[in-house]
């Protein structure tokens, strides 16, 4: 009897020792399993970290200039020279804007007879139509101009409906401001400076805040 139980618990022990073996394996499987995924959590956050700098580097880099802002050429060089007069750094810089284009539906025709047969066409279904006297389509059948293309299309697909061949001309255009430039110590004494002005030009002469180009 004592015999079979020595032979009972030497069994259960291996069992034991079996079990605790195959747990450490599940475990340092899973811990195998962790660990790049871990790495990969790391190197993510690594990589927003390194976003988040460049964006607030960009930001920091377009930082806001000080200035008047004006609407030609010829008036920014005339307060130019007047800010110089009263010992004020400014420097004159150029903005520019794009603005949506336009679109001219027209025909182009260099023969007279044809020009009138056209128009005389064109007329007759109801376009108003004219000999453009100006600029580079001068001398060719303006069908009318439009600031959506969707329209100038529609147009130039009726026209080509009755047997012409209308081509469409894109006028772009750019809105042009320039800015007197000035460091950001003349804001407090602004207002001093531009004091003994008509309140028209004070007006005119307000200080604003735009990206520096």
């Amino acid at each position: 009897m004592l015999r079979h139980a020595w032979l009972v618990l030497i069994v259960i022990n291996l069992a034991v020792a079996w079990w605790g073996w195959q747990r450490e394996q599940e475990e340092s499987a899973g811990l195998g399993l962790m660990l790049p995924a871990l790495a990969d959590q790391r190197l993510l956050m690594g990589h927003e970290m390194a976003a988040s700098s460049l964006q607030q580097r960009a930001e920091e880099a377009q930082k806001a200039c000080l200035g008047v802002m004006l609407g030609s050429e010829a008036l920014a060089k005339t307060w130019l020279g007047w800010l110089q007069s009263k010992g004020v750094a400014a420097t004159m810089v150029r903005y520019a804007e794009a603005a949506s284009p336009d679109y001219w539906v027209y025909l182009e025709t260099r023969d007279v007879t044809q020009r009138q047969s056209w128009l005389e066409k064109l007329s007759a279904e109801g376009i108003d139509a004219y000999v453009i006297d100006a600029g580079q389509l001068k001398g060719f059948i303006s069908i009318g101009r439009f600031t959506r293309r969707s329209a100038a299309d529609y147009v130039q697909a009726t026209v080509s409906a009755l047997g012409l061949r209308p081509l469409i001309y894109s006028i772009d255009h750019a809105s042009e401001q320039w800015m007197l430039r000035v460091d950001s110590t003349y804001a407090d004494t602004w207002a001093e400076i531009i004091a003994g002005l008509p309140a028209k030009d004070q007006q005119q002469m307000q200080l604003s805040k735009i990206l520096c180009n």
